[in-house]
């Protein structure tokens, strides 16, 4: 979802919000305001969906890189002292929330981004803009890779499969709504100017899954495409291949609920004792 936002007359400066996906529609807009905003935007899912917000002052990166004397001294903080905008990774907070109230534990993760662009690695806007998006942490949906011919350079036959059941559908849906919520609640809203993407437009259930089939995407966490008990053993030994051993993220048998460097590390420290120990 995407947002123009701000601080309030009475504000001195504005929060460091989510990630931002807003475009030309809000800077046009912001310029037609004396008070100024930035854009908001919603990502989803092991498929991530966004949504950004036009926001009412220049306090994201967007703003610093659209000025040469804010780059600089981004550039500076980092060099003479490690720190500033260059020192945080993408995503300044981040939370496990439970979408609904009778979930048992977290179902979903929200990340926070102090800039947007119109595609993830892309250009950022040329207006200030802020970013929020939604990842499901227990995905039922299930893809497939299968190899296409015996030539080792064929590339392999990858379906997704996002959005297979009903419960992977909801999540985002409502994930996406709850983003939506905390953009309208005090004290975000005050710094908030529009809804850029997907806008008031999208307001059923049916409207969200739609746009979130049209713009979710993959995150960085790829894992369990060579489960354990599917293609390798408790040792991690291929099956039916001898002296072949894999040892990474694809042998979950799987998806971690949060973010998986640890499950890895725990992985990599597992699979070189089981090959000092054969």
């Amino acid at each position: 979802m995407t947002f123009a936002s701000g601080p309030p007359a009475s504000s001195p400066a504005g929060p460091q919000a989510s990630r931002l996906r807003s475009g030309a529609a809000a800077g046009r807009r912001r310029a037609s305001r004396r008070d100024g905003s930035v854009p908001f935007i919603i990502l989803a899912l092991l498929l991530l969906t966004t949504s950004a917000f036009a926001q009412q002052s220049s306090i994201t990166i967007n703003d610093d890189l659209a000025s040469w004397w804010r780059t600089g001294r981004m550039g500076l903080q980092y060099l003479l002292f490690k720190s500033g905008p260059l020192a945080v990774a993408a995503g300044h907070a981040a939370a496990f929330v439970r979408t609904r109230p009778e979930s048992k534990r977290p179902d979903a993760q929200l990340y926070f981004i102090n800039f947007s662009s119109a595609e993830r690695g892309g250009k950022l806007h040329a207006h200030s803009g802020f970013t929020t998006s939604v990842s499901q942490c227990q995905v039922e949906s299930r893809g497939s890779v299968h190899l296409r011919s015996a030539d080792p350079a064929a590339p392999p036959s990858i379906r997704y499969n996002y959005l297979a059941t009903e419960n992977d559908r909801r999540v985002m849906v409502d994930g996406l709504k709850l983003l939506r919520r905390i953009a309208d609640t005090p004290p975000m809203r005050d710094y908030v100017l529009d809804e850029y993407l997907p806008g008031p437009k999208v307001q059923s259930d049916a409207d969200w899954l739609a746009f979130c089939r049209e713009s979710g995407s993959t995150v960085f966490h790829p894992s369990s495409t060579c489960r354990m008990g599917t293609v390798v053993d408790e040792r991690l030994r291929v099956k039916g291949v001898s002296g072949l051993r894999v040892i990474d993220a694809s042998v979950m048998p799987s998806v971690p609920s949060g973010n998986i460097n640890a499950a890895v590390l725990a992985v990599a420290e597992k699979g070189a004792d089981l090959v000092r120990a054969r």
